[in-house]
């Protein structure tokens, strides 16, 4: 019949035009495997040819800086170790408060441990940066402070007077004091509540007879300061 064979002419037509669009995108896309990257870099230089720049001054961007592990906020501790990590085979320069400390090589295994780092009474601040061959150098680390103090904290304690007696059905005695601020007290190895101020009050009951308190203050760095008083209690 006419109209059947008008529409198989249709249906080859139309596979024709179905196998011709596969074969374009597929050449499309083995083009674009190809060739692609090749333009990409190209236009890439070009761009930076129209900027009046070169792959050789933008190689510093692929250095990345290095990273320093966390180090303890405070110590009494007048030396201390220090590690971290940066991209292998470059020169690791190290600053120590505002002054280069160190220099050296960083191992291939890309992590790195400086030892004996000696820190000045007060804050420290430190930081580091790598450098390259080809006099490339990344941007600063992240930055270490670290306090060190060698002394026990300022401790005062108002109350009780050493020697105090007590008498009486009460056995109760308030220790009062102040210490510095983030420091924590202890009497007699039981924590007591310090406040922001670093102000202090402990209640606590008393044994028939003599009692020693030790009352002990300890700062952020390990430091401790102790003060003893000698107390009695009497019914």
């Amino acid at each position: 019949m006419p109209v059947s064979r008008y529409s198989r002419i249709e249906e080859r037509r139309a596979r024709r035009r179905l196998y011709l669009a596969i074969a374009g995108i597929a050449g499309v896309f083995l083009f674009l495997l190809l060739f692609g990257v090749r333009i990409l870099i190209g236009f890439s230089l070009f761009v930076d040819w129209i900027r009046g720049s070169s792959p050789q001054q933008q190689q510093s961007a692929v250095l990345l800086p290095p990273v320093l592990d966390p180090a303890p906020e405070a110590t009494f501790s007048a030396r201390i170790k220090v590690t971290g990590s940066a991209q292998p085979d470059t020169t690791l320069i190290v600053y120590l408060n505002e002054k280069e400390f160190k220099k050296m090589t960083v191992p291939k295994e890309g992590t790195f441990q400086l030892e004996d780092v000696v820190l000045a009474e007060g804050e420290n601040v430190m930081s580091a940066k790598v450098t390259d061959g080809a006099d490339n150098v990344s941007e600063l680390s992240n930055v270490l402070r670290i306090m060190r103090k060698s002394e026990g904290p300022l401790m005062e304690v108002t109350a009780p007077d050493d020697g105090k007696e007590i008498v009486g059905d009460d056995s109760r005695l308030t220790i009062e004091g102040k210490t510095e601020e983030e420091s924590s007290v202890t009497v007699n190895g039981r924590f007591v509540v310090v406040n922001a101020d670093g102000s202090f009050r402990y209640t606590m009951n008393l044994s028939e007879g003599e009692t020693i308190l030790k009352i002990v203050a300890t700062d952020v760095a390990g430091n401790k300061s102790q003060i003893e008083r000698r107390v009695t209690y009497r019914r």
